[in-house]
């Protein structure tokens, strides 16, 4: 992964020391946040004033506060469709099918994975593999798609009236997520955020398809990142991380960033009445090593009925506890001076409905808040696990080949055994590069460094 050198503040030019850690010439650009505000600055500041350094993630330590990194060239998202898929659209032995939604790998009467049956247009269609088939559905998918094909807990198939080709009773099972608190909200008196008449301005518009510069660079409202000393083990190994959002859920008067977020209409519109339009920001915490495991299982038979996704979220008490401490040290950094004395930052203290009962900032509060307003951080993970023979839940080896199998693998999220301490973007394309090497030292193909 390639990164450009700029410098555009102090804070930015924090960050050069750290250029030996990414890479160079890359298929994908990990490019800091192009466009700075003064939030962002208050909140780098603000991890200085309680003892972190500004850090770089991907260099040796993961502890302090961060500009986000995002995958973009020149102000232009990099998506592995972007960075792969188009530079190879040309090549003859690839071919994209649109509008395809798998429904079944299919196997001989010797385990092999020979094809797959995908519909397409209203047509049920089949492709055939001369050597191996590559699921790489993601943790949701993946399973799905491995179950209906008759490969999970021989009992669950048997439910559902499906053939059984491998009894594996992990597959769909060890679900994990970073899940997240939303809606902790501070407003500023300063335009120090992102607002929503800041963001349609005609100008930023325009200085985006002119120059690719301004806000619409980056992902919307996406400014920092930060993780905290973790209070269990290895201090270095953190458990949380806090996500600095540029702007509030008010900020668009209620059009629709409620809906999009998945707040109840009639909490929304009691708790951020009060900040509807108003400049401000957002700290939300995340686990990043929470214990608490889901599954994925059938709802049916039929391809076409979503899988049941059972998250399991604080199903491990100890969730909600490492949560109740994420809030407190997101009060601390909006509370830093930074942000309170130099951008008026006030913390939105307006009790929450379901939790007006309690003791504003107690324990017992912020444990009914985080029952409330927690949620996926869309990170799923873990459900066709990698794991050596001893261990009855592992789904694929140490080569991704699944077990009790011949020609098949799963390349995605779903083979983390444990979910990484941070987002998942570029550590499932490390996994897709690793499965391109494993598949081509296999078939005896030459790898030929990037």
């Amino acid at each position: 992964m390639s990164k450009p050198l700029y410098c555009c503040n102090k804070f930015a030019c924090t960050y050069m020391k750290y250029m030996d850690y990414h890479g160079k010439g890359g298929p994908l650009v990990v490019d800091d946040k192009r466009w700075w505000t003064p939030l962002l600055n208050g909140f780098l500041k603000a991890g200085q004033h309680l003892g972190y350094n500004i850090i770089d993630p991907n260099g040796p330590e993961q502890i302090g506060f961060s500009v986000a990194d995002i995958t973009h060239r020149d102000g232009i998202r990099g998506s592995v469709a972007v960075s792969y898929i188009r530079p190879a659209s040309n090549r003859p032995n690839l071919h994209v099918a649109f509008n395809a939604y798998v429904t079944q790998v299919l196997f001989d009467e010797n385990k092999r994975a020979i094809g797959v049956r995908f519909e397409q247009n209203g047509k049920l269609r089949t492709v055939l593999a001369r050597r191996e088939v590559i699921l790489s559905a993601g943790a949701v998918a993946s399973p799905h798609i491995l179950l209906l094909s008759g490969v999970g807990p021989i009992k669950h198939l048997r439910e559902h009236k499906i053939p059984v080709v491998v009894d594996l009773p992990g597959v769909g099972q060890n679900f994990q997520d970073h899940p997240s608190v939303y809606g902790l909200t501070w407003t500023v008196s300063k335009s120090a955020s992102s607002s929503f008449f800041n963001l349609i301005n005609p100008a930023h518009v325009l200085q985006y398809f002119q120059d690719k510069q301004g806000p619409f660079t980056t992902p919307f409202g996406v400014e920092g990142n930060a993780w905290s000393l973790a209070e269990e083990g290895d201090p270095h190994w953190p458990d949380l991380q806090y996500l600095l959002i540029s702007g509030t859920p008010g900020i668009d008067y209620g059009t629709f960033l409620g809906d999009l977020i998945g707040f109840r209409k009639e909490l929304y519109d009691e708790y951020y009445r009060p900040v509807l339009g108003v400049d401000g920001f957002c700290i939300g915490p995340m686990l990043t090593r929470a214990k608490s495991r889901g599954s994925i299982t059938l709802a049916s038979n039929d391809p076409r009925v979503p899988p049941n996704i059972d998250p399991n979220y604080f199903s491990h008490p100890d969730d909600v506890r490492t949560f109740i401490r994420g809030i407190k040290f997101a009060l601390k950094i909006g509370a830093s001076p930074s942000l309170k004395d130099e951008l008026g930052a006030r913390f939105h203290d307006k009790p929450l409905p379901g939790c007006e009962h309690l003791i504003i900032e107690s324990d017992e509060y912020w444990a009914c808040f985080v029952a409330h307003m927690s949620t996926t951080t869309y990170h799923p993970a873990g459900t066709c696990k990698m794991a050596p023979p001893s261990d009855p839940y592992g789904v694929v080896d140490h080569r991704l080949k699944v077990r009790g199998t011949h020609g098949l693998r799963v390349v995605d999220a779903s083979i983390m055994p444990l979910i990484v301490s941070g987002n998942l973007n570029a550590p499932v394309i490390m996994i897709g590069e690793r499965a391109a090497d494993l598949i081509k030292e296999d078939w005896g193909i030459p790898i030929t460094p990037l």
